[in-house]
């Protein structure tokens, strides 16, 4: 930042107490307020770790092991077999370097020390990064008034008698009104896609309420993928939380018209308190109506679309 500017820090442990240094080895996490000149403040969250001596994995502590990199590089197998000094020395550089002006390996230490050793290999549901999201969120909380504000945890999904939906069951094409050999068509456009794609995925199918194609295709980590794979959600968070959004509604934790400053008290500035968020569709769209006074005298209705779900 330029200009004059004020940075006070707090330091908090794994546990939530403010501390003046670390003491312990493991999780630690920085509250960080700037004050320009102006008197805007601006917060940043940072993730630390402390290990149990001062180190550098460059010098005095080298990494061992190696890496295996993907042909596409162009170089052989034995090559980086026979050179993996070099290159865990390169990654011991890589790693001083990003720890100058990052906190993800901080993240990565932290996550993997609260891990057990007989933990198999983990999920992104219980990586470090989704643990580090945890314990920020519940720190967040705390420091913004929702942990009061919203005590109660929200019991989701619920089960609702009556209502007349249709149920999801596995079937044949037959039964879900398909054409014959629509299974072995898709199927074969599917594959032919995979063999010219380095990325794998899953498709499933409905019609009718029912399942009739259900597959995947491709590998990751040398694994091929199947219909229980777990993948990174990535777009379709959106779709997961307005359906969130919604049972938040049915519930009356929220409500169709919301202040930004009662979920976002951190957020809040000249214009953003003067803020409404209004759902109006979460079928294909999810899209924000958002009131602005505009030269503080007018106000206008402008739509935000987010994206497609």
């Amino acid at each position: 930042m330029l200009g004059d500017y004020k940075i006070d820090v707090t330091f908090y442990t794994k546990e939530y107490g403010v501390v003046e240094k670390p003491t312990d080895s493991g999780r630690y996490g920085a509250v960080v307020k700037i004050t320009a000149e102006d008197g805007h403040e601006y917060v940043r969250f940072r993730t630390l770790y402390k290990t149990k001596h001062r180190m550098m994995l460059s010098f005095n502590n080298p990494l061992d092991g190696e890496l295996m990199f993907p042909s596409a590089i162009g170089v052989e197998e034995l090559i980086w077999h026979n050179q993996r000094q070099s290159v865990n020395d390169y990654v011991g550089f890589a790693i001083e370097r990003d720890i100058q002006r990052s906190h993800d390996f901080a993240i990565l230490l932290a996550g993997v020390s609260e891990m057990s050793p007989q933990q198999e290999a983990v999920s992104q549901l219980e990586s470090a990064i989704t643990k580090d999201r945890q314990w920020w969120l519940r720190l967040k909380r705390k420091l913004n008034g929702n942990a009061e504000r919203f005590a109660e945890l929200t019991a989701a999904p619920l089960s609702i008698n009556g209502l007349n939906a249709p149920v999801l069951r596995e079937g044949t094409e037959e039964e879900a009104g398909m054409k014959p050999r629509t299974v072995e068509k898709i199927n074969g456009i599917l594959e032919e896609w995979a063999n010219d794609s380095d990325q794998p995925f899953n498709v499933c199918i409905a019609r009718r309420s029912i399942v009739f194609f259900n597959q995947g295709y491709g590998f990751r980590n040398g694994q091929p993928i199947t219909a229980d794979t777990k993948h990174l959600v990535f777009s379709i968070t959106k779709a997961l939380s307005g359906c969130l959004l919604m049972m938040f509604i049915d519930q009356g934790s929220s409500a169709w018209t919301i202040q930004w400053e009662k979920y976002y008290p951190s957020l809040m500035t000249k214009v953003l308190k003067h803020l409404s968020l209004f759902i109006t569709s979460l079928r294909t769209l999810l899209i924000w109506m958002v009131t602005l006074p505009i030269r503080g005298t007018t106000l206008s209705m402008h739509t935000v679309r987010l994206t497609h779900i």
